[in-house]
C-alpha cells in the first residue's frame, strides 16, 4: 500500500479521485530517465481500476497482464486506433501515452500527429469518459504540445523509483507526496521504446486476410461487419481495403481470387 504525506493527510484513494474522477482529464507524468514512470503509469491504471474510477485501460506500452493483474488493458500504438477505442463506448477508461517526447516533441513542428492529439483527441475525451496520462521528461511539455491547458488537471513528478509528488490546483494543500510505491503487476520490457503513430500499419498479405476482406467487401459486407470478422476497427478496415484496391489498380497482373 502506498503511503502519503501532506499538510492535511489524505488517503491514496482520495488523491486518485481528486486527480482522475472526472468525465475527462489530462494528467502529465514527468520525471528523469529511469525513475519508473512507465511502471508507475501502469500501476496507476491498476489502482484506478481497483477503486472503480476506470473499467479498462489502453496505451502505447506493450504490456502483458500477469496472474495478479485485474485491470483490462489494450495495446494501441497509433492515434487513429486510440480515438476509435476511446469513442466507441462510454465506459470509463484511462489512456496512457508513453515516450511522448519521441512521437510529438513540439507543436512547432505542426505534425499531423501533434495536431490530431491536441485538437482531435484531447478536447473530445469526455465523449468517451476517458482520462489521459501523458508521460514526459519535462513539465514544459505541457506548453509545447497542449494548445489548451483547460484539460490539464495536474502534474505528477516521479522523483525516484518509490516516490512521487502530485501537484494540482484542485489540491487545497498544494503538493501531495507519495512514497513506498509498489511495482505494477503488468509485465513489460523497460528497454523497449514506446512510439505513437498517426495511423495503424497496414499488412500487405497478398493472399491472406486482406484479400479475403476485400472479397467480402465486394459482396456487400459493411466495414463494421468486416471489423468484427477480421478484428480491428471499421476505419482501419476501410484503409486496408483502399490499400488493396490501389495495389490491384497499379498492378494489373494481380488476379482477384475467386
Amino acid at each position: 500500500m502506498m503511503k502519503t504525506e501532506t499538510m492535511q493527510e489524505r488517503s491514496w484513494k482520495s488523491i486518485l479521485r481528486v486527480f482522475f474522477d472526472l468525465p475527462a482529464c489530462v494528467i502529465l507524468l514527468i520525471g528523469d530517465w529511469k525513475v519508473g514512470k512507465t511502471d508507475f503509469s501502469l500501476r496507476l491504471a491498476e489502482d484506478l481500476y481497483t477503486i472503480g474510477i476506470i473499467k479498462k485501460a489502453f496505451g502505447n506500452i506493450e504490456a502483458s497482464p500477469s496472474k495478479e493483474t485485474k485491470c483490462p488493458y489494450t495495446f494501441l500504438n497509433d492515434l487513429e486506433s486510440m480515438k476509435a477505442f476511446t469513442f466507441r463506448d462510454r465506459i470509463p477508461k484511462l489512456g496512457i501515452y508513453d515516450e511522448s517526447l519521441t512521437s510529438t516533441p513540439s507543436r512547432k513542428a505542426m505534425s499531423k500527429l501533434s495536431i490530431e492529439l491536441a485538437f482531435g483527441l484531447i478536447p473530445q475525451l469526455s465523449k468517451g469518459k476517458a482520462k489521459f496520462l501523458v508521460l514526459s521528461q519535462t513539465e514544459e511539455y505541457q506548453d509545447s504540445v497542449f494548445y489548451n491547458t483547460t484539460f490539464l488537471k495536474g502534474v505528477i513528478e516521479k522523483i525516484s523509483l518509490t516516490k512521487a509528488v502530485f501537484r494540482s490546483t484542485y489540491l487545497n494543500d498544494g503538493e501531495f507526496y507519495v512514497k513506498d510505491i509498489p511495482k505494477t503487476t503488468f509485465g513489460f520490457d523497460p528497454y523497449l521504446t514506446s512510439v505513437l503513430k498517426l495511423k495503424p500499419e497496414i499488412k500487405t498479405d497478398e493472399w491472406g486476410d486482406n484479400r479475403k476482406m476485400l472479397l467480402d467487401f465486394s459482396h456487400g459486407k459493411t466495414y463494421a461487419k468486416l471489423a468484427k470478422k477480421y478484428g480491428g476497427y471499421p476505419m482501419t478496415v476501410k484503409r486496408t481495403i483502399q490499400h488493396e484496391i490501389e495495389k490491384i489498380l497499379l498492378d494489373p497482373k494481380i488476379n482477384i481470387p475467386k
